[in-house]
């Protein structure tokens, strides 16, 4: 009989037999007259019978069984042309046994197989990969082993698989096997949740797992312009930008922590700000700028880009004077307010430009400051307007 060995469980060996007692100095292949045959079906954990015909009354036969693991012999006296002797197996194992029976000058020598028992619950389950992207551009793969009490593949286990996918919809799979395992894959679909996955294989039961179908990147980026009025470019006002809420192709709304990244390009130079996405939104709350004129904003998720913004920032203060004392060697500048009349920030940067490109800054108090200066500036700057320049 020919029979499969079942990976990892154990090998066969071949029987070398030393003269002993009632075993003879050779081996005799006399196959029509002493046969071994199993007289019921080999199951892991059970007791093991084995039947030889042709022996003598009264004639020692010797039985030698072989595991992978241990040789176990049975001496018994013939009372009749058939014997039968029961081994207790030294482990439950599927797989391979060789069977080698001795009595006079005949001697027989056979394999068996050893099967599993019947599938135990849980079947054991196992999934990956554990998050894919919609859209059908990523699949996982469900995976059974069907095993008995004792831990032995069960191969000839009736296997099948049941789904439960985001939409609700409730999918029963018919398993694909390979050797030892059982398996299915499990394509993502257009809508992102979650994918419960269970097993039965020929009555038993597996738990519950959980493949994630995640969205796909962004369908399009939409930047909303700002409310308006706009603030002026006094550098430290508040406006907030943010996006419609982002959906990919299938209308599901993008991940939260999904990172955003905004560039904001214009007078000041080029800058970068990074938010994550929450509740399907990008969102950034940002100072406006302090140098008056036009800016361009725009943002980037998962490598999807917007259609630039631009927005065109006012300046935020009055015209001022600015007085350069040469006996004193400084420029004293302000008043200086805001259009709305109040005066500006304590600590706000005013630079006055030299002939010889020298920049030279400073800070107002109460809307006034003082610079030393050898020479009479070319400019004074605050927030980007330039003061009226006058000599004492």
């Amino acid at each position: 009989m020919k029979l499969r060995l079942i990976a990892g469980l154990f090998s066969v060996l071949s029987i070398v037999v030393s003269s002993c007692g009632s075993e003879p100095t050779e081996t005799i292949d006399d196959f029509e007259s002493l046969n071994v045959v199993s007289d019921s079906r080999l199951v892991a954990g059970e007791p093991a019978s084995f039947e030889v015909t042709g022996t003598t009354e009264g004639e020692q036969v010797l039985f030698v069984l072989t595991t992978g693991t241990a040789d176990l012999r049975h001496d018994v006296i013939a009372s009749e042309d058939s014997t039968t002797v029961t081994f207790d197996l030294p482990e439950p194992s599927a797989g391979e046994i060789r069977v080698t029976v001795f009595a006079s000058d005949k001697a027989k020598s056979d394999t068996f197989e050893v099967l599993p028992s019947t599938v135990v619950t849980p079947v054991e389950l196992y999934t990956g990969q554990r998050t894919v992207v919609v859209g059908a551009v990523q699949d996982a793969m469900a995976v059974a082993i069907p095993v008995d009490v004792y831990g032995n593949v069960v191969v000839d286990s009736d296997v099948s698989f049941e789904l439960q996918r985001p939409s609700g919809e409730r999918i029963a799979v018919t398993s694909n096997t390979s050797p030892l395992v059982f398996w299915t894959v499990v394509g993502s679909q257009d809508i992102a949740g979650k994918t419960f996955i269970a097993t039965q294989a020929s009555g038993a039961v597996s738990g519950s797992d959980t493949i994630v179908e995640v969205p796909a990147t962004p369908a399009e980026v939409l930047l909303l312009p700002p409310e308006l009025p706009l603030p002026l470019a006094d550098g430290f006002t508040l406006f907030t930008l943010e996006t419609d809420t982002l959906v990919d192709r299938f209308s599901n709304t993008v991940l939260d922590g999904q990172l955003s990244t905004l560039k904001v390009v214009g007078p000041t130079g080029e800058a970068q700000f990074l938010r994550p996405v929450i509740s399907g939104q990008a969102s950034f709350t940002l100072p406006a700028p302090e140098l008056p004129g036009s800016y361009e904003y725009s943002l980037v998720v998962d490598g999807v880009a917007s259609e630039p913004l631009a927005l065109e920032f006012e300046t935020a203060v009055d015209s001022y004077p600015a007085t350069y004392s040469a006996r004193n060697d400084s420029v004293e500048i302000g008043p200086v307010s805001y259009t709305s009349g109040e005066l500006v920030a304590d600590g706000t940067k005013v630079e006055i430009e030299l002939s010889s490109g020298e920049f030279i800054t400073g800070q107002l108090v109460q809307g006034v400051g003082t610079i030393e200066s050898f020479a009479r500036p070319v400019a004074v700057r605050v927030l980007g307007a330039e003061g009226v320049i006058a000599s004492e």
